[in-house]
């Protein structure tokens, strides 16, 4: 094989250039759709895309199957902003956003462009969210080891690659033999479909309903099943605590718009929330920006609830400032149902469980129109 000015050249073929950076920018981008929503397929598969793209040299191709990739991952979130009507500026400051991450990978090195990603809490494909995938019950120190791995993987001779590849696999397969996932512990997730309702107060009629009748002590309802702006929402729901007898945690859009979890306890029904949404996802109803995260220590059944509300899921620092320590439990509360068709509950539902086996904990999602989450404490499940 021969280069020649502006073309790749196979003994008597030659491929241009220009067609072969379009090849890399589609592998990319198919191997980030793949791994991120197509359930059958594992998350590893998106890690492999950025691997290889560790490996070339030439900085064209990298910069289009890095563009193709992160475009891929960010399916979701920008299906959201198509679908709440985004302006245009938003837009093109999501795609500049892409551009600029496509040109750090095309520069630098991936393991540094990938560390320096994962303190952006808004940065859409998080390349660590694969990191449980590979060492389990790890915690930071699998955040670390990825970051190494790509870092010599990108600067390192071929020795010192395949080294490197061997140390990787050898150190996943010792992870995965000392890993054990953290117990449920009383958490199921259950149906939560009740029939549409034209009014507010219609809807939460039928929901407090469907809560009826449940043998749990506590449930966690989806994101902003209630709307605080309807000035008689929180008070049905304190209503129906204190005549069930069940607690319930229910996400709440507040009036500036920002997502909260409510505690409307049947012998404390308080307007304060538990949780605020720390990280929010800009130009997407519900708030965005830097919110204030814990409000209020929660325990179920001596087991400390940590929370995560929607886009907080794709962002590993945002489970990093969560704190979970092994054994405790994340609480994810979302409503995709806007975003659909796009799958972003299977791209959900991977991220959450791989970074629950990173963790050491338990990962359990409500979504406002299709499922809750109930608890039993011990002496109830006896």
């Amino acid at each position: 094989m021969t280069i020649l000015e502006g073309q790749w050249s196979f003994g008597s073929h030659e491929i241009p250039t220009g067609r072969t950076d379009a090849i890399a920018g589609i592998a990319g981008g198919t191997l980030a759709a793949a791994g991120f929503y197509v359930p059958a397929i594992p998350l590893t598969v998106a890690l492999v895309g950025i691997i290889w793209l560790a490996m070339l040299r030439n900085r064209r191709r990298r910069f289009t199957m890095a563009f193709g990739w992160h475009f891929a991952a960010a399916a979701g979130p920008l299906a959201g902003l198509w679908n709440t009507g985004a302006s245009e500026w938003l837009w093109a400051a999501v795609i500049l956003y892409l551009l600029i991450v496509a040109t750090a990978f095309a520069r630098w090195n991936a393991g540094v462009v990938v560390a320096a990603s994962m303190m952006n809490p808004w940065h859409i494909g998080s390349v660590p969210l694969a990191a449980g995938e590979l060492w389990p019950g790890t915690g930071l120190a699998g955040l670390i080891l990825l970051v190494v791995a790509l870092t010599i993987m990108d600067g390192g001779t071929s020795g010192v690659r395949s080294l490197c590849a061997a140390l990787t696999v050898g150190s996943a397969a010792w992870a995965w033999s000392q890993y054990s996932p953290a117990p449920a512990a009383g958490m199921t997730s259950v149906p939560l479909s009740p029939p549409a309702a034209i009014t507010r107060m219609g809807q939460d009629q039928r929901i407090l309903a469907s809560l009826e009748g449940s043998a749990a002590t506590a449930i966690v309802t989806g994101e902003n099943i209630i709307d605080r702006r309807d000035p008689t929402a929180m008070q049905r729901w304190c209503d129906h605590a204190a005549r069930t007898g069940i607690t319930v945690f229910a996400g709440v859009l507040e009036k500036d718009l920002r997502s909260t979890v409510h505690l409307f306890s049947p012998t404390n029904c308080r307007v304060q929330p538990v949780y605020e949404r720390l990280f929010g996802l800009p130009g997407i109803e519900g708030g965005w920006g830097i919110g204030r995260g814990v409000l209020e220590t929660v325990n179920l059944d001596h087991r400390p609830i940590h929370w995560l509300i929607c886009f907080e899921t794709f962002s590993p620092l945002a489970w990093l400032l969560a704190s979970p320590k092994p054994g405790s439990a994340v609480v994810i509360i979302a409503n995709d149902y806007w975003i659909h068709p796009v799958p972003v509950d299977t791209l959900r539902t991977k991220v959450a469980g791989a970074m629950a086996r990173l963790l050491g904990v338990t990962a359990v999602t409500a979504e406002s129109r299709s499922s809750r989450v109930e608890f039993q404490t011990s002496k109830a499940r006896q």
